[in-house]
């Protein structure tokens, strides 16, 4: 087997297949020793199967010292594999030139029957190019091709690429700063609404970075103007650039006719409606609202003369809007124009709007508008404070809620202006306010959530957002309808984790919560959520952090208040799990999954999620042995921090949030699923 080792699971050699073969429930392949040295052009080609879809984890190390056999956290990288028991070619750009060269590696698969037939790492550096315009209209142009669909097809358009998210082409050494580099102009056509990827290599960062790019799916060719210096990661010098066609696993095709990157956006001038809404998402009927019209000039000259118009269709006669104009959009801006309009009766509406330039292509889109009936405040005029719960009947079920306690101040919610579908319908509120946490008591309990789980914040000692719990729940008139418990959010700094903190920590929840009666016990013992077990396990060991552990249910037992019933957040597989289960932790659940199943995609359904969470909850219960507490989740969407780089779930329903829930209770009911204490 020339030299090949496991570190977990058996090995074998499948003369039939003609592969390597390892087989168990935590699979680990280590290569024998080899010298490389390292480049941003080193691809890796791996020719295998699994039973099991999921993330590959390929480490690599310039050293064998202990711990671990050299092998370090910092240094691998992630293969999507597909788990149909098939063999599977897949191509990874390494980017792993922060070290000087790499002597072996480690393939850990997410299966466990698999089989390797071949590994490698090829250089695929193409010539250095001192421009930094690429034309395409007569191929590649010396760039690099790895895992097409096709061979490039070159038009007068320009190549036609094909493939996924692993398909990618990329240039020759560029070797230049990004400061003198920050704005990408891409021209592209594509026959399908989706993302593609920009890439770039960094010479002193490790790893691929990456961009999305929103392509239009008219099959007309567009220019796409990006200010990189948005993304963090474009800092440092560039070594090389790529491109994917898609975003995802699903392939996709473009028709690329140039790239360039430069102080400032190229080509001609480009109009696109990046906006069509109503200023507040739930106007109502009588009211007088506000439509919004955004336009972005996505080109690189400025556009002249632009003119936008809205008919508004569908309650009774069109009303057409009077047209708003602007007399110049330069490059890659915006402009937003307004309109007051009055709204008489409920219903759908449909807003058709149109712009045009004299410099540009016209364009057009439309987007339906709800109009919500009006409220009759008679029935609530007369309430002088929030009315006494009444609580749902769960039967055997208990349900709580994760509460994130930062909404506070325009600080928090600024960051949702230009979403206006996040705000909340009855506005904006503080979670200090005893008041405000009265009403989600109520709602809470009389649609059968029995608990707040509060994200709790402690770093050695220094502690942040309590005011959602001290100040507002604990301070309630509710407060004992009502059980809560803590997650503690130690997504901290590497270090800030030691058997005194511990101890320490621990006395602070005796002292301030455990001794409350409505803190939510399992078996006798203080629910605590802890976020990242692993920040605790990579600060202090495994032994380390069990013989705290017990430590720290010894002194909860001294204070009479019970033991600590320890949840730990995550997914992974049997050897996780019987790492927890070893450290002392007493159940399993998360946070949150916001990938799951998204394919490979940042932009994905809801509906993939949903499907996702329910194989999520069956894997990790299969691999443990100490109960896993299903968690369900109402969707994704974190572009009012990230923008275009964010995670976003798309078309979430009621409909599909309810399925998640009924899987959810379907797990519980399942007599063959552990739970804690008996509860579903």
């Amino acid at each position: 087997m020339s030299g090949w080792s496991s570190a977990g699971g058996e090995i074998a050699l499948d003369s039939k297949e003609g592969a390597l073969a390892i087989k168990g429930d935590q699979c680990r392949l280590i290569s024998p020793l080899f010298d490389i040295k390292t480049s941003p052009w080193h691809l890796l080609e791996i020719e295998m199967r699994t039973n099991r879809s999921g993330n590959a984890r390929m480490f690599f190390s310039d050293t064998t010292d202990e711990p671990y056999g050299g092998f370090r956290e910092k240094w691998h990288r992630h293969i999507e594999m597909i788990g149909d028991g098939r063999y599977h070619k897949y191509s990874l750009l390494l980017c792993w030139h922060d070290l000087e060269k790499v002597i072996h590696i480690r393939l850990d698969p997410p299966g466990t029957d698999n089989a390797v037939k071949s590994i490698r790492v090829v250089d695929i550096q193409p010539a250095k190019t001192p421009d930094t315009t690429w034309s395409f209209i007569s191929g590649l142009g010396g760039w690099a091709a790895v895992a097409l669909a096709d061979d490039p097809m070159a038009s007068d358009e320009g190549a036609l690429i094909k493939g996924n998210s692993d398909a990618l082409i990329l240039s020759g050494p560029i070797d230049r700063p990004t400061d003198d580099i920050p704005r990408l102009t891409l021209r592209a056509a594509s026959k399908t609404s989706h993302r593609a990827l920009f890439h770039w290599v960094r010479a002193d960062r490790p790893g691929l970075h990456s961009f999305p790019v929103e392509l239009i799916g008219d099959g007309k060719m567009h220019s796409y103007n990006i200010d990189l210096s948005a993304s963090s990661d474009w800092d440092g010098t560039v070594a090389a650039i790529g491109l994917s066609p898609a975003e995802g696993h699903n392939p996709s095709e473009i028709t690329l006719q140039s790239v360039s990157l430069g102080k400032v956006a190229i080509g001609p001038a480009e109009i696109k409606i990046s906006r069509l809404e109503l200023a507040d998402p739930v106007t109502r009927a009588g009211d007088r609202a506000g439509l919004k019209l955004e336009v972005t000039n996505i080109g690189g000259s400025a556009a002249a003369n632009v003119n936008a118009q809205v008919t508004i269709v569908g309650g009774g006669d069109p009303v057409i809007l009077p047209v708003k104009s602007a007399k110049t959009i330069r490059a890659a801006e915006s402009v937003q124009f307004v309109w007051e309009t009055d709204f008489a009766v409920p219903g759908q509406l449909t807003a058709v709007s149109k712009v045009s330039a004299t410099n540009a292509e016209p364009t057009s889109r439309q987007e339906s508008l709800r109009i919500y009936p009006r409220l009759d405040k008679s029935a609530i005029r007369d309430i002088k404070y929030v009315p006494e719960p009444k609580p749902a009947n769960t039967v055997d079920y208990l349900v709580g809620c994760y509460y994130f306690p930062g909404w506070r101040d325009y600080g928090a919610w600024s960051v949702l202006n230009d979403y206006p579908e996040r705000r909340p319908i009855l506005g904006y509120a503080h979670n200090g306010n005893p008041e405000v946490v009265d009403w989600q008591i109520k709602w809470a309990l009389e649609h059968g959530i029995q608990f707040f789980i509060y994200d709790w914040y402690w770093i050695k000692g220094s502690r942040g957002l309590e005011e959602g719990l001290h100040d507002g729940f604990l301070r309630s008139r509710y407060q004992n309808k009502m059980k809560f418990c803590l997650l503690w959010a130690n997504h901290n700094d590497p270090g800030s984790h030691s058997e005194d903190d511990m101890l320490k920590v621990t006395q602070f929840w005796i002292d301030n919560y455990f001794k409350r009666d409505n803190y939510l016990k399992i078996d006798g013992k203080n629910v605590m959520v802890i976020f990242s077990p692993h920040n605790i396990t990579a600060d202090m060991g495994s032994d380390a952090t069990r013989a705290a552990f017990e430590k720290m249910n010894k002194l909860c037992e001294d204070a009479h208040v019970g033991g600590i019933y320890f949840i730990a957040c995550g997914k992974g597989d049997a050897g996780w799990a019987r790492q927890l289960e070893n450290e002392g932790y007493d159940a399993i659940s998360g946070y949150n999954y916001p990938s799951a199943g998204d394919r490979g995609q940042k932009s994905a359904p809801y509906s993939w999620m949903v499907d996702a969470y329910k194989v999520i909850w069956n894997d990790i219960s299969d691999a443990a042995t100490i109960p896993y507490i299903p968690l369900c989740e109402a969707g994704w969407d974190s572009r009012p921090w990230y923008g275009l780089t964010a995670r976003v779930r798309t078309g979430k329903s009621p409909q599909l949030w309810q399925k998640m829930l009924d899987n959810a209770r379907r797990y519980c009911d399942e007599p063959s699923r552990t739970l804690p204490d008996g509860r579903k």
